[in-house]
């Protein structure tokens, strides 16, 4: 099934040079949007896929991408930054945001190395800022994917997904006999 990602990178130097794509306007975005897509992910995560049915089915007119997009509930928000800019060790990470806290203006990244670091909480002005420095790689900044569920209607198909195919499960039937690899389905 997928998912559908939306990538956003932070104003960078160069940036406020005011570099434009073609369409001439700027591909990058400020602080202000990346806290409210912080909040937004945080208050309003994707709902289960039983929840996303039942509101597909009670609400016929979900017709483009947005509207089903908001039927489908939020989205999950993961950030790339440097670890370097936080005073750690290594340098380009990825890491999902799991919470925010307004009087603090904190957000709380569940690191996926947990065996090297816990999850922690850090300003979003500090994550904002490691996102800035240009990639070696890329030599671009870095930045945060919103992650959206497939939505619904995109391809045609309202179909709701089995238990096993949602789990990538096959029926014994299907499995290839050993050595042979040919798949009976």
């Amino acid at each position: 099934q997928g998912v559908d990602v939306k990538k956003k990178r932070p104003l960078s130097l160069r940036d406020r040079g005011e570099q434009r794509n073609a369409a001439g306007s700027l591909d990058a975005h400020d602080i202000h949007e990346f806290r409210n897509d912080i909040i937004n992910a945080v208050r309003m995560p994707p709902k289960t896929q039983q929840e996303t049915d039942l509101e597909i089915a009670t609400d016929a007119d979900a017709h483009n991408d947005s509207q089903a997009r908001a039927c489908n509930g939020g989205h999950f928000l993961v950030t790339s930054f440097g670890r370097s800019s936080l005073s750690q060790t290594g340098d380009g990470h990825f890491s999902p945001i799991a919470a925010y806290h307004e009087p603090s203006d904190s957000c709380l990244v569940l690191d996926v190395a947990r065996f090297k670091y816990a999850p922690y909480w850090v300003t979003v002005k500090d994550l904002y800022d490691a996102m800035i420095p240009e990639d070696k790689a890329t030599g671009q900044s870095r930045g945060w994917l919103l992650m959206y569920p497939p939505t619904k209607g995109k391809h045609g198909s309202k179909k709701s997904l089995t238990v096993e195919e949602i789990e990538g499960k096959r029926p014994a039937a299907c499995v290839p006999l050993a050595g042979s690899g040919v798949s009976l389905c």
